[in-house]
């Protein structure tokens, strides 16, 4: 079967700003480095933090789905990027400058990127919040088994998909993405029937973060979702796994970025010695209000107790949590 490869259309199909007259786009890194700013002056400063945040991630969803043709699907470039410097720096500065300002951001802000940038996580959010709003209206017991069944339908779809649209040739390579994607909806109905299982598969995106390295550093081509929305052209592998990744985020808030994301997990890693955290309230939690659950979108903050390799950097628990921001300048939580 041929796989349904093939361009999409963006506003900028050229680049709008290049680079010494080469396809290198210098304005998604702009972009990139404004969002951010405001995003950081948001979240540490502004008043309706939501607020903030749905503008920010408005934007950012119009420039990097809609607008810019490079943007941020660099998870197999690093490497060649690393190959290139001292033989095309203008090759390396392609691959390498998207990642080290990601990186940057995260040892400033921890996962602020996902948390207030991310377009796929954005997604994930506003179809999470629609999906909430549903199942409260349809009651607890009839929304159980409207995720259970979206979690069969959605890996059952996935598999033919998979199988139907495979190329001849270099099926393990070409569905890295559709794998990662598929065992994390494996795991969907296992949260459904014990939700402690959550903080323990958790541990699976580190798995996902690290195989895909190994992949990358092995010459394997691979993929995720978020190319599927970021670059001018969809492959097969990447558009199946992202409609993995919004069935999911109709069965749990951020399923995807929890359990899945690779972006995420190495943003998790770094948030452990990020500047700025996210600390809970002075006052001894009483446990039993119930807001943890409701306000942290990751399920980050439980109990009072704060998880920063989770959190998200929303600020939706310094809105109503009463938790604050604190500044880690000597790598302990102060």
């Amino acid at each position: 079967m041929t796989t349904p490869d093939g361009p999409r259309v963006k506003l900028l199909e050229l680049p709008l700003l290049d680079l010494g007259g080469s396809t290198v786009d210098l304005a998604p890194i702009l972009a990139l480095a404004l969002l951010f700013i405001v995003a950081l002056y948001g979240f540490l400063y502004g008043k309706k933090k939501s607020r903030w945040r749905f503008v920010v991630q408005a934007i950012s969803l119009f420039i990097f789905v809609f607008a810019a043709h490079q943007t941020m699907c660099v998870l197999r470039s690093w490497i060649y990027g690393f190959q290139a410097i001292g033989k095309n720096d203008t090759v390396a500065f392609a691959l390498l400058h998207i990642a080290v300002a990601l990186i940057f951001m995260a040892l400033i802000g921890g996962a602020i990127f996902c948390g207030w940038i991310c377009p796929v996580g954005a997604l994930q959010e506003w179809l999470g919040w629609l999906s909430r709003k549903t199942k409260t209206k349809l009651g607890q017991k009839l929304a159980f088994y409207l995720d259970l069944l979206l979690s069969v339908l959605a890996l059952g779809v996935m598999v033919y998909l998979t199988w139907y649209y495979a190329p001849a040739n270099f099926f393990f390579s070409e569905n890295i993405s559709i794998l990662f994607t598929l065992i994390g909806l494996i795991g969907l109905p296992f949260i459904l029937f014990a939700p402690l299982l959550q903080k323990k598969l958790r541990y699976f995106r580190y798995l996902s973060l690290f195989g895909r390295i190994f992949i990358v550093l092995i010459g394997i081509y691979t993929t995720n979702p978020g190319c599927t929305i970021y670059e001018t052209e969809i492959d097969y592998s990447a558009a199946i796994s992202f409609f993995g990744v919004i069935v999911a985020t109709l069965v749990l808030s951020r399923a995807y970025c929890r359990f899945i994301c690779p972006f995420g997990a190495s943003f998790g890693l770094l948030s452990e010695v990020a500047l700025i955290k996210i600390k809970p309230h002075s006052t001894p939690c009483t446990k039993d209000c119930g807001r943890c659950k409701e306000t942290c979108p990751v399920g980050a903050l439980k109990a009072g107790e704060m998880e920063h390799s989770a959190c998200i950097r929303c600020g939706r628990c310094i809105e109503h949590c009463h938790a604050s921001i604190h500044f880690d300048l000597a790598g302990e939580d102060q």
